[in-house]
């Protein structure tokens, strides 16, 4: 609930690759669909727009499930206030994705997601 609910929410939305519900294909990101492109400025630009546009449709959707269920102000999307991509520890196949969000009681929420390709293994370092 809440806080909690919030992050949650945000995280669950930024995870579930857009189109994989077949009642809601609306619902997701693209993020995963990303990682594993060539990392340049335009991947950046890329999640972070992908992240941004499923936060948006996130945030649509609590305004209209407000008008028939109680949803507190702690779980509201109110903003988004930054999104920053970096490449994770050097590692090519996965992306650290900084969000923080303010909720409707004025706070702010800090959710982190690592997208990785999956199964994938760095080969820059040593295989044990």
């Amino acid at each position: 609930q809440d806080t909690d609910l919030l992050y949650q929410n945000i995280a669950k939305t930024l995870l579930t690759e857009m189109g994989s519900n077949p009642y809601h294909s609306w619902y997701g990101s693209n993020a995963n669909r990303l990682i594993g492109q060539k990392n340049n400025a335009a991947l950046g630009v890329s999640l972070r727009l992908s992240v941004q546009q499923a936060l948006d449709k996130f945030q649509s959707v609590q305004q209209d499930l407000k008008k028939v269920q109680d949803i507190s102000l702690e779980e509201r999307l109110i903003s988004v206030q930054s999104v920053e991509v970096s490449q994770l520890n050097g590692n090519a196949t996965a992306v650290l994705c900084k969000v923080v969000v303010k909720s409707g009681a004025n706070k702010p929420v800090s959710v982190n997601i690592v997208f990785s390709v999956p199964g994938a293994i760095s080969l820059d370092g040593e295989l044990t």
